[in-house]
């Protein structure tokens, strides 16, 4: 993944001198996009950057501002003990901090996004049109401005999952990106269309499986190098054709069956792959993602 590693760092160097920069990861499910990231933000380039991380999920499509309300939750610091009282706080400390009489003044309309805005006329007086349009309008205030302090890294996940409010917040965004030190990163599979395509300061990285023999290397470091392996090798690569999730859970479940034996990095073969053999959480996986299909394609 050295290809991608390296145009995500010459991205952030763009990012970081006040251009901008929007990047996206394609890929199938398992591929590895996710840690895509992971490793990019343990380069030490990145360690004087604020992170915010949503993800979309399969369930929340149908939750208006779902990764919002993560990444608000995540910048001013709010937990699950919180209560309300708390919360508002922790969200007028934050904003107190900027010496800004117009950004105090978006209070109302994040505390109104995380669900506490009952008891504010501000809030309660505004249309869900006006509501919609003075969260993204506070939203897109903050993340500039925090921007001027440090460098503001975002990373939405899943965007193929992602609900049309949070969709279109980021579609307004992402116009306000070019003179800001922020770099947006953002991820989805093969079925999600980007409408950021035509931007310059937009890359978009199609994230293949593992080629045979980064499959190798990685089967060394699950399994080890003891030559008896090796046909159980030759089976876990033909059989996950490069994919890392389904790689590292054929191997997981051939432990749990007892088809392996020993300690990580030091296993031994006890009997012969099973044929036909799929991982209990794949098939879950699968079946999960069939549930979710028309009438038409599940049956087929």
């Amino acid at each position: 993944r050295l290809l991608e590693l390296d145009i995500l760092g010459r991205a952030a160097a763009q990012a970081l001198i006040g251009s901008g920069q929007v990047a996206a990861l394609v890929g199938e499910a398992g591929v590895g996009k996710s840690r895509i990231f992971l490793e990019f933000l343990r380069a030490p380039a990145m360690q004087d950057w604020l992170v915010l991380e949503a993800g979309a999920e399969s369930y929340g499509r149908a939750t208006s501002y779902f990764p919002l309300i993560e990444l608000l939750t995540r910048y001013f610091e709010i937990h699950g003990r919180d209560d309300a009282h708390t919360a508002r706080e922790k969200i007028f400390a934050k904003l107190l901090t900027f010496r800004e009489e117009r950004l105090l003044a978006q209070a109302p309309f994040f505390l109104g996004a995380l669900g506490m805005g009952a008891n504010n006329d501000v809030w309660t007086n505004l249309t869900p049109a006006e509501r919609r349009l003075k969260i993204f309008d506070a939203l897109k205030q903050l993340l500039i401005r925090e921007s001027q302090r440090q460098p503001l890294c975002l990373i939405f996940e899943d965007l193929h999952w992602i609900d049309a409010e949070t969709l279109a917040f980021l579609e307004m965004f992402v116009d306000s990106i070019p003179g800001a030190r922020v770099l947006l990163l953002v991820n989805y599979r093969l079925e999600h269309q980007s409408t950021w395509t035509r931007r310059s300061y937009f890359s978009e990285m199609h994230v293949q499986p593992l080629p045979a023999s980064s499959t190798d290397e990685m089967l060394e470091v699950l399994l080890g190098s003891h030559v008896e392996l090796d046909p159980i090798k030759r089976s876990l690569i033909n059989i996950t054709e490069g994919n890392p999730l389904f790689l590292e859970e054929c191997v997981q479940s051939l432990i749990e069956r007892g088809v392996l034996a020993g300690t990580p990095g030091e296993w031994r073969p006890l009997g012969s792959i099973p044929a036909g053999f799929v991982p209990r959480s794949i098939v879950a996986l699968l079946a999960a993602r069939i549930d979710r299909l028309s009438p038409e394609l599940k049956k087929l």
